[in-house]
């Protein structure tokens, strides 16, 4: 009868049947399960603070500027959620002019005001996330990563096993040929 503490850690015993593939094998799961126990969820967390610094950092530099119509709006997307567009012009912090396409509201009109928002070189850029967006955003690509990484790491595992099994049938077939034909023939 065998012990049942070491019936799962059978590849790590001294046994005479023992083949090196099982010894790569066992290797191979133990990285696997290092990798998916404390790897995994710190590529998770590492690329959620990737990304939520790169989010603040956003939020930093993009400021609220008052930009003027240079002529009316005019509709970019027609249908039930209209959208409009109009040439604005606005001046960066260091005092240059600048001057894009912007989405306005309908009823704007040239020579009126509205709001954008510019990053740090004063160029035109879409409004920062909030703080909620960029928790749901970094813990999303945390998430991502963990299960991108996982089916690398459990793919590579897979690759790994099919080779070795591959491996030792083509061991097994080459021992059999050398035996098998000292078993001789068997009648019924």
């Amino acid at each position: 009868m065998r012990q049942s503490g070491t019936v799962g850690f059978w590849r790590w015993r001294r046994n005479p049947l023992k083949r090196r593939s099982d010894v790569v094998e066992a290797w191979v799961l133990l990285i696997v399960a290092v990798l998916m126990l404390c790897g995994l969820p710190l590529a998770g967390v590492l690329a959620g603070l990737h990304v939520d610094d790169e989010l603040q950092h956003q939020r930093e530099e993009r400021q609220r500027t008052t930009a003027v119509l240079a002529e009316d709006a005019r509709a970019w997307q027609a249908g039930r959620y209209a959208r409009y567009q109009a040439t604005v012009r606005w001046k960066a912090s260091d005092g240059t002019e600048h001057t894009a396409v912007a989405d306005v509201g309908p009823e704007s009109r040239a020579g009126s005001t509205t709001s954008i928002w510019t990053d740090g070189k004063g160029e035109l850029t879409g409004e920062p996330p909030t703080e909620a967006q960029a928790a749901s955003a970094a813990a999303l690509a945390g998430v991502l990563t963990m299960g991108g990484a996982g089916a690398l790491v459990l793919g590579a595992h897979w690759v790994v096993r099919l080779s070795l099994d591959r491996h030792r049938a083509v061991a097994l077939d080459q021992e059999w040929a050398r035996v098998g034909p000292q078993w001789g023939t068997r009648h019924a």
